[in-house]
């Protein structure tokens, strides 16, 4: 059985009014409107229409109707305060009984109403009341008539609330749904009070919304949320949107719904108690009772507490200095000692397994000792070491591991003898030996490779990979996460996932039985990273920041909760949804989809104390961020027929990764490491089109600062099979979201900066350098394995010429071209290469590849030699205004076409033909011959582009794309479109795997997938086949 549905959709006509709309309400008659205008003014509007009744239809089949309607100004009203308005609120739901809140950009707030006019001027309306103290303009205006409360925001960057006073004691007439006499009579006697003003955030707040219980909601530029309660105070703030403004916000019950300029809706649930405190195990109020106190007495002189362990949701093992081992019962409040051994006497290591039923004692003496959790007695206690047992993890459930203080690394299998009344027995799988080092014992272990191999990681930061053949280990990475250690190993899939003190996550494989990293992540909410846990498709993370633990979801960067546990160097366990940080080296993942329940343990100063909860673990990402500024480059990584991974950076300094098909672009992942703005990406080709990897890429990201970083994009299984897919449009959304079944990895493998030499000479063939220069445009090219050219166009002038061997960057070429260059281009002509560079002087400058190329392959290069000199580059005057886009079709014949696109929206047609010097010398010489220049664009052309051997698309700033045909050495214009891109900086040309170069005839037919990528403020595909059309 299914229900049909009726319903048409009404395709009403647009209607203007004289000024900027501010805010507007549909009357409770629901055939009017009242309009509030950027000069303080509000219409009341008919919309008149020739049908009321809709006719039935089935399920599935929509009507979209355009009938004529009737719009008419009914009334028209003017504040006397004839300010202009950045913000307005209308509140009611008639003509008669509505009242307008009023934002002005000078401060003052005017709350009037259409019905108050000035005697003898019926058009114009006196204030009821106007709110001062506003510093500058207010952005905002709500009004919560539950409790009469006026919220306001400014760009003073403060909130601020006032509470509306009625003469009458009466409030039930004060509500916006009262008879008209009697709610204009109540509001034209109000005073305001103020009830806080308070500064919270640190740059200008766009909203705020006020709750039925008197706390608000605050969010601004600065990227956070703030709630304040009744009285002012902050309970709370938080990044809700990294890197964006937070533009507006709402609230539904519970959730709270957040909208920033990175295009993203979040919601965030509210009401949960996040943020708890320790509690003792012995609360004052139970010390009445005499059977607590006396327990009370003999804990407390067997103090300080050594180790304590979360057995369950209500079940707590605390092991003291006297070597007693207690358990506490939260439920029943009850305590009870179940083992007292001489050998936990002054020290002791503990772990619990993964399904919390097996609890394993080390001592001092190298004594193994386990208990059982449901009967609480030893079921072993042996001698497995001459030396301290330094740790214990439990990889399995009856595989524990074990680690002396000088090194030794013993693999144990727990196992039951039923001879001997099912008691256990240890059977030893494997003994490693750790190299020497200042702290000899492992922090972490997990098993790959089904239980072949064995990585651990040391308090060093080293991570060791182990064979069962050989008691020395295979591989080692040394220091990967720092002096302070690594602090767990998950493996998940084929690849190993480390987190440290260094603040960093990374991922390992295992290549020909070497560790290789593949990726890393620098967390920027924190140092001390305990391990990882998986809840749906988020990764949970738990941090020690100082004398605090904070639980972060760092898929959607926010934290979750924190309490103050006295810092992560005191014994401390913790239980997520019945899943231990401690327990498999596998990756956990914790059931529930929204919520948590976290029960937790810590020792500070010398005493046991607790804390759980049940906490949302995410936000929901209603709506994905893309960016959160313009997009300045944009880079293809793989590609494979319409399906393609591709990176883009910009002015948010972030580099994203997302993955496109015919019908879907997804988010992957976004590393922030810039410490500028990214203003081109490129990566690293052969000039001959071979490439060394097809699941690996390098490339170049460069930007302000004059920073370079060069990246490796490592292209995982699942991503392959993702990309070589022929239903890639129909994969689900959340598989691109899974932190550990990663899609593609991307990898900072090294960076550079210009820097101010320190002691500069008065000789110095080159001017200072400025730290303000920006990287504008990089060409990169690969002359052998391992070693590649980097050609970066600055805003200094410059242009560079870096020689990239391993990780090292060698600068050995510079000229100084005098004006700031834009772009830069290649030019294959009569199979010999040239570099083009624009300027903002309407030059273009070229030089000769061939030169640098020979030249870094002789040994002179290989000799560090820097005597030699290069030629200077060629320069032609193309037009007087800057030059901010190129490109050539040039197939290594003698002639080709170039065409730019300048700052005043010319773009022009330039034929480049070769010819060779007669004489023994033979040098490869260019003549340009500009064959027309036109304007078409109204504003600076961004993006150029061929899409076939004749073809070439512009698109310039005002959002206009244009597409020519060459036809006898002019351009003729086939077609043109707007996009929704606004402050265009860009265009990408993509071909497909079967692309040849065609004519405008056959380009309808076959090459449908052909695509043009057109960025800016946003980001927009195109078919090419759709813009010739």
């Amino acid at each position: 059985m299914y229900i049909k549905f009726t319903f048409r959709v009404h395709v009403s006509p647009e209607y203007n009014v004289e000024d900027w709309i501010v805010d507007l309400i549909i009357c409770e008659d629901s055939s009017t409107l009242v309009v509030v205008t950027a000069h303080n003014c509000v219409f009341y509007t008919s919309v008149s229409s020739s049908f009321n009744n809709f006719s039935a239809s089935q399920f599935g089949n929509c009507n979209f109707v355009n009938e004529s309607e009737t719009f008419s100004v009914l009334n028209k009203k003017y504040c006397t305060e004839n300010s202009l308005l950045y913000c307005g609120k209308i509140y009611g739901s008639s003509w008669l009984s509505c009242i307008i809140f009023s934002g002005t950009a000078f401060g003052p707030i005017h709350i009037w109403a259409p019905w108050t006019p000035v005697d003898g001027n019926c058009e114009r309306c006196e204030p009821l009341y106007t709110i001062t103290g506003m510093k500058g303009a207010v952005f905002s205006v709500v009004y919560n008539e539950e409790n009469n409360l006026i919220g306001a925001t400014s760009d003073d960057r403060s909130v601020r609330v006032w509470r509306i006073l009625f003469e009458s004691n009466n409030e039930c007439n004060t509500r916006i749904e009262s008879k008209n006499s009697d709610f204009q009579m109540k509001w034209r006697s109000i005073t305001v009070v103020q009830v806080f003003s308070v500064f919270g955030h640190s740059a200008r707040v766009w909203s705020s919304f006020i709750l039925d219980d008197e706390t608000v909601f605050s969010c601004g530029e600065d990227s956070t949320v703030c709630h304040w309660s009744k009285d002012g105070s902050l309970q709370k703030s938080w990044v809700a949107h990294p890197s964006s403004c937070v533009w507006c916000l709402c609230l539904k019950k519970d959730v709270l719904f957040t909208g920033g300029s990175d295009g993203a809706v979040k919601s965030w649930k509210i009401n949960a108690n996040v943020n708890g405190e320790l509690k003792s195990f012995f609360p004052k109020n139970s010390l009445k009772e005499k059977e607590i106190a006396y327990v009370f007495d003999n804990f407390e002189a067997e103090k300080p507490v050594r180790a304590i362990n979360v057995i369950n949701y209500d079940t707590y093992s605390i092991i003291t200095n006297a070597g007693s081992v207690w358990i506490f019962n939260k439920r029943s409040n009850l305590w009870r000692r179940v083992y007292q051994d001489t050998s936990l006497k002054n020290y002791v290591v503990s772990a619990v397994d993964c399904d919390s039923s097996l609890l394993a004692l080390g001592t001092l003496g190298g004594f193994l000792i386990i208990i059982n959790t449901e009967t609480w007695n030893c079921d072993l206690k042996q001698a497995i070491n001459a030396n301290k047992i330094q740790v214990l993890i439990f990889l399995k459930k009856t595989c524990i591991i074990s680690c002396s203080s000088f090194g030794k690394i013993q693999v144990l299998n727990l196992k039951k003898n039923s001879e001997s009344g099912d008691r256990l027995f240890i059977e030893v799988l494997s003994e490693y030996f750790l190299p020497s080092c200042r702290h000899h014992w492992i922090t972490a272990a997990a098993f790959y490779s089904a239980e072949k191999k064995l990585i651990v990681g040391d308090p060093s930061g080293n991570i060791y990979l182990y064979s069962s053949e050989n008691v020395e280990p295979r591989s080692r990475l040394k220091s990967l996460h720092g002096k302070n250690g690594v602090t767990s190993i998950k493996t998940s899939g084929r690849y190993i996932i480390t987190t440290g003190r260094d603040g960093c996550i990374r991922y390992l494989s295992v290549q020909c039985n070497d560790l290789a990293v593949i990726c890393e992540y620098k967390v920027p909410m924190g140092k001390w990273l305990c391990g990882l846990f998986k809840i749906g498709l988020d990764a949970i993370l738990p941090i020690f920041n100082g004398e605090k633990i904070q639980i972060w979801n760092f898929s959607s960067k926010n934290m979750i909760t924190e309490v103050a546990c006295g810092g992560g160097h005191r014994s401390w366990d913790i239980l997520f949804n019945k899943k231990r940080f401690s327990g498999s080296g596998v990756v956990e993942e914790i059931s529930g989809e929204f919520d948590i329940r976290v029960t937790s343990a810590f020792i500070k100063d010398g005493c046991p104390l607790f804390w759980d909860s049940v906490l949302p673990h995410s936000i929901c990402v209603e709506i994905k961020s893309g960016h959160g500024r313009e997009i300045l480059g944009l880079e293809i990584l793989f590609q494979s027929g319409s399906n393609k991974f591709f990176v883009f950076g910009g002015e948010d300094t972030i580099l994203h990764t997302h993955f496109l098909s015919t019908k879907n672009m997804h988010k992957i992942s976004e590393v922030k490491s810039h410490l500028s703005s990214i203003r081109s990406i490129t990566k690293i080709c052969d000039p001959r089109e071979k490439l060394f990897s097809s699941n690996e890429v390098v490339f170049v990201t460069v930007g302000g600062r004059a920073q370079i970083k060069v990246w490796k994009a490592h292209l995982c299984e699942n991503g392959f099979k993702l990309i070589t897919s022929k239903d890639s449009k129909s994969v689900g959304g959340g598989i691109f979201t899974d932190f550990f079944d990663p899609l593609i990895l991307c990898k900072e493998v090294s960076s550079h900066m210009l820097q101010p030499e320190s002691e500069r000479s008065w000789k110095s063939e080159f001017p200072a350098f400025d730290p303000e220069t920006r990287y504008m445009d990089s060409l990169a090219f690969w002359i052998s394995e391992g070693s590649a050219i980097f050609i970066l166009a600055s805003s200094d002038g410059f242009i560079r010429f870096f020689n990239y061997v391993g990780e090292d960057f060698n600068l050995f070429y510079q000229e100084d071209c005098q004006f700031c260059l834009l772009r830069l281009c290649v030019v294959h002509i009569s199979q010999h290469m040239f570099i083009f560079a624009t300027t903002t002087r309407g030059t273009i400058l070229i030089w000769d590849y061939e030169v640098f190329q020979s030249y870094l392959t002789s040994a002179e290069a290989q000799q560090n030699c820097k005597t030699q000199k290069f030629p200077k580059s060629c320069k032609y005057q193309i037009q007087e205004s800057g030059i901010n886009s190129i490109a050539c079709n040039s197939k290594n014949a003698e002639e080709s076409y170039l065409v730019t696109g300048g700052d005043s929206g010319v773009v022009h047609l330039i034929k480049l033909t070769s010819y060779q010097n007669d004489g023994e010398d033979v040098k490869l010489r260019l003549n340009l011959h500009i064959c027309m220049d036109i304007t078409c664009h109204s504003s600076q052309v961004s993006g150029l582009a061929w899409l076939t051997h004749s073809i070439i698309c512009s698109v310039s700033i005002d959002q206009r794309i244009i597409v020519w045909e060459i036809e006898n050495e002019k351009l003729k214009p086939l077609s043109a479109l707007f996009c929704s891109v606004p402050n265009v900086q860009g265009m990408k040309f993509v071909k497909s795997n079967s692309s040849k170069g065609l004519g405008h005839n056959e380009l309808n037919e076959k090459n449908g997938s052909d695509e043009i990528i057109v960025y800016g403020a946003g980001i927009q595909i195109f078919r090419v086949c759709d813009i010739i059309k």
